[in-house]
């Protein structure tokens, strides 16, 4: 309980974003490797595709989740139903990636070295504004601002946090093993991975299966560190978290337990009617 408000993030034009996510998808892939005017029809034929994909198998998974989130809003949770919620929603992410690799390996194939060049420059950059956020500023402003981040996420779904709970929240980022060093050398390793593959792929030029074979392995590595100390920091970091939603949920009120029902009525409603579109 309480994965949902950081899964969907509080959305409230759910149904608006999704039904327009190809074109939000394709504008994301556009600023970082400028997509000219053959890949762009290609690209897009590919975005919607996998956006009916997603909406026919993805989507019952997700009324599942919140049916199942459902019957446990009103009543105390144990870490071990929270982390087996979050765990669930997780390992669903590798699927996500491996049925893009198609799609993806058209652009990745198509890609000029310009396009390569551009899509460095942008990498470097976006990640000189993510240090300058996130790792320039004092301990304690960074602290300060993950726990207002935190705050507004479960006072969107729970309603306002009382004194006992704003404690419980700070407590909780305080002992988190959120570590931003680390954050930072699997963003770097991520990044140096996509610039290295697609240049790879540029200049062997390989068969259309190898080439999604490679694909395929560049987007589950972006789900899952091959770098073992990366991949043991994230599991370590979601354990914390599952259980922290548990201990925050548990400290609700009854008022607040039916704000969560009801927004998890609404996206369950929002879901299937994505679904039925």
């Amino acid at each position: 309980m309480g994965l949902m408000p950081l899964v969907l993030g509080g959305c409230s034009m759910l149904q608006t974003v999704y039904n327009n996510s190809p074109d939000l998808a394709y504008w994301w892939i556009d600023r970082f490797v400028d997509v000219n005017t053959e890949q762009r029809p290609v690209l897009i034929d590919d975005l919607q595709a996998y956006q009916q994909w997603h909406r026919s198998t993805q989507l019952p998974r997700y009324a599942q989740w919140l049916q199942q989130l459902q019957s446990m809003a009103l009543q105390d949770v144990s870490e071990e139903q929270s982390c087996k919620v979050y765990r669930d929603i997780w390992e669903s992410l590798p699927t996500l990636a491996d049925t893009a690799d198609a799609g993806m390996a058209r652009l990745a194939g198509s890609l000029t070295a310009e396009q390569l060049e551009h899509l460095r420059n942008k990498l470097e950059r976006h990640h000189r504004d993510w240090r300058r956020d996130w790792l320039e500023p004092a301990a304690d402003e960074l602290l300060k601002k993950r726990i207002q981040r935190t705050r507004e996420r479960v006072e969107d779904f729970y309603g306002r946090l009382d004194a006992q709970q704003q404690r419980l929240l700070r407590q909780q980022a305080e002992r988190s093993p959120y570590d931003v060093s680390l954050g930072e050398a699997i963003r770097l390793r991520r990044q140096e991975d996509i610039v290295a593959t697609l240049r790879g792929l540029q200049q062997q030029r390989p068969a259309p299966d190898e080439l999604r074979r490679q694909i395929r392995g560049l987007l589950q590595r972006s789900v899952m560190s091959p770098a073992p100390a990366h991949q043991a920091y994230v599991d370590r970091l979601n354990d914390f978290n599952c259980r922290a939603m548990a201990q925050m949920h548990n400290s609700t009120s009854a008022e607040q337990r039916q704000s969560a029902l009801k927004r998890l009525q609404k996206y369950e409603r929002d879901a299937r009617a994505l679904m039925a579109r």
